[in-house]
């Protein structure tokens, strides 16, 4: 890389601190972004068991999501998996599922139902063959109601399922009816390794609590390379111009950011940044146009003839 492209990436990377949820949850926490990102960095973005770091790219996809549905990592709502083939996987707890569900507005209440029959699962004995979730909404004359089969939904290597199976099949099912109630999506309750293995968001929890100092004496391994810039930087520029326009053009940004997202390395961090900063710069405008209406004094009152 030449050193006018490496200074537009450390460039890149400042801006994409400084405007970015990170910043934001910092400002609201009243900590500053470098020390907070410092404190994500070592307690919800840990290591996995093998040890490969998460980089800025993945730690950062990982919090642009929490802040769109607006869940906390520092509450273990939302953190990073590395699933099958190395990709990042965003893991929600149930408290995170939860916390979605009760900042809708059109959220009514609901209700878990277990079935009268039961069948026998592994060397548990007998549970109750399904859980139903039904969610009611505001405005909507008929619930959201969602079935779970716990012979479908059993993860048989799991400590947490073997521990608290009517438990974990309550939150299958209440995970389950949040999905068809509400638009969410891109992340998951589950992890999958490389080998296929289906691991609990819950299990994850408990592990990560569990992981103490031992760990931590086990020296990381660093991070694969960023891959080289593949574009010049006019073009970087070309590409993000035309996707904050089409983003202007919209009204919505998240078509521009999963555009960025496609590109690799250092291009990616380069458009990210610049794609985030517009979004930014558009919203303290906004912000601006209206305290300047809500200033603008009243019209002067007529005078009325006696």
């Amino acid at each position: 890389m030449t050193t006018q492209n490496r200074v537009f990436a450390d460039q890149a990377q400042k801006e994409a601190l400084q405007f970015s949820p990170v910043a934001r949850m910092a400002e609201a926490l009243k900590i500053d972004y470098k020390k907070l990102w410092g404190i994500l960095s070592t307690t919800c973005f840990k290591p996995e068991k093998n040890g490969v770091p998460f980089s800025d790219e993945e730690k950062m996809y990982v919090l642009m999501i929490a802040e769109q549905l607006g869940i906390n990592p520092m509450r273990r709502e939302i953190w990073a998996f590395r699933g099958k083939n190395g990709s990042v996987q965003p893991i929600v707890s149930i408290d995170g599922w939860k916390a979605i569900m009760l900042r809708q507005p059109n959220f009514d209440g609901y209700q878990i139902t277990y079935s009268d029959s039961k069948v026998k699962v592994s060397d548990l004995g007998e549970l109750p063959e399904w859980a139903e979730c039904t969610i009611w909404l505001k405005g909507q004359s008929h619930p959201t109601v969602e079935r779970v089969y716990i012979q479908e939904v059993f993860v048989s290597s799991s400590p947490v399922w073997r521990k608290s199976p009517r438990l974990m099949l309550h939150h299958r099912a209440l995970i389950q009816a949040i999905r068809f109630s509400f638009p969410v999506t891109g992340i998951s309750d589950v992890g999958v390794t490389d080998d296929g293995d289906v691991i609990d968001g819950e299990d994850l929890v408990n592990e990560r609590s569990d992981r103490t100092a031992i760990a931590d004496t086990q020296p990381a391994r660093q991070a694969a390379p960023a891959k080289p810039l593949q574009f010049e930087t006019e073009k970087l520029d070309a590409l993000a111009t035309k996707a904050i326009t089409m983003a202007r053009q919209r009204n919505d940004y998240s078509g521009a950011f999963m555009f960025a997202n496609k590109l690799e390395g250092e291009a990616r961090q380069y458009v990210l940044a610049k794609v985030q900063k517009a979004k930014d710069e558009d919203q303290h405008q906004a912000m601006q146009i209206e305290e300047t209406l809500n200033e603008a004094p009243m019209d002067a009152d007529y005078e009325v003839a006696a």
